[in-house]
């Protein structure tokens, strides 16, 4: 009689509207999918900055351990003239990068 009356209306069988319910996620699980998705809106704002890194650790990967030992030294001594280097000289790189 209830299948009937569901053809009759254009509903769905009660047996496939139960195995949908029973397909649903439960509440923890909905909890967690709002948690995944909040993460993913924020790694996707600063999804631009991820792609430079990654394609920075790629070039990276292709350089050779002593070239990048010798790199590392370089800027060290780099970082080291700029914190002693007058603020005039700073301003003027500043003006050189852009």
């Amino acid at each position: 009689m209830v299948q009937g009356l569901s053809s009759k209306l254009g509903l769905p069988d009660l047996a496939k509207v139960g195995e949908l319910i029973k397909k649903m996620p439960d509440a923890r699980t909905i909890d967690r999918l709002i948690k995944l998705f909040d993460q993913i809106e924020r790694v996707s704002k600063v999804a631009p900055d991820l792609t430079q890194v990654i394609t920075l650790l790629n070039e990276l990967n292709t350089i050779d351990i002593a070239k990048l030992k010798e790199t590392e030294k370089l800027l060290k001594r780099v970082e080291g003239i700029l914190q002693n280097a007058p603020a005039e000289i700073i301003e003027l790189l500043k003006t050189l990068k852009e």
